[in-house]
């Protein structure tokens, strides 16, 4: 088993209050991913690269070109944080690399932002999950080549503002 963990490091009005353009391009958004699986020795914890379509371009290339993958025994899961799903790099790096799976943790789906990204993979052959780490009752959908994928098991525990939401889907 893999274990992802979308983090934000910031209040949820920090972009009203901020120059997000300044911090895309110092690569200082304070959104993360940790990533762990058995194969590895310690977490892996990537910074998100940006927050949108128009935005995307401002990271710095070489952020851009890299591809973030989690190994899971022989399998590798491509990872793309949030708003870095509408970067043009980004998914063409995933689609390039191929990986058995694509994770778009995110941090809220509202209406159709992700909709596009997940089909885009899915068309080029990458079956993608979206994975919301904000409780806003966004829906998360595995699309494969054969349509979405509803999960087959869902567990929600809470503790005060601190919840965690598993969805096992078959892949």
């Amino acid at each position: 088993m893999a274990v992802v963990a979308g983090v934000d490091a910031c209040g949820p009005s920090w972009e009203r209050k901020t120059e997000l353009g300044v911090v895309i391009r110092r690569g200082a958004l304070p959104f993360f991913i940790v990533a762990w699986s058995p194969e590895q020795r310690a977490p892996i914890v990537w910074q998100q690269r940006s927050t949108t379509s128009r935005n995307w371009s401002l990271a710095p290339s070489d952020a851009n070109a890299e591809a973030r993958e989690l190994r899971l025994r022989r399998h590798r899961i491509g990872l793309a944080l949030c708003g870095e799903a509408f970067s043009d790099a980004v998914r063409d790096g995933l689609v390039t690399s191929r990986p058995d799976l694509a994770v778009l943790p995110a941090h809220t789906a509202a209406g159709l932002r992700h909709w596009r990204a997940l089909t885009y993979l899915r068309d080029a052959g990458v079956p993608a999950l979206r994975a919301a780490h904000a409780k806003n009752g966004a829906q998360n959908v595995l699309w494969s080549g054969r349509g979405t994928v509803a999960p087959r098991a869902v567990q929600t525990v809470q503790c005060d503002d601190l919840w965690l939401e598993a969805r096992i889907f078959d892949v």
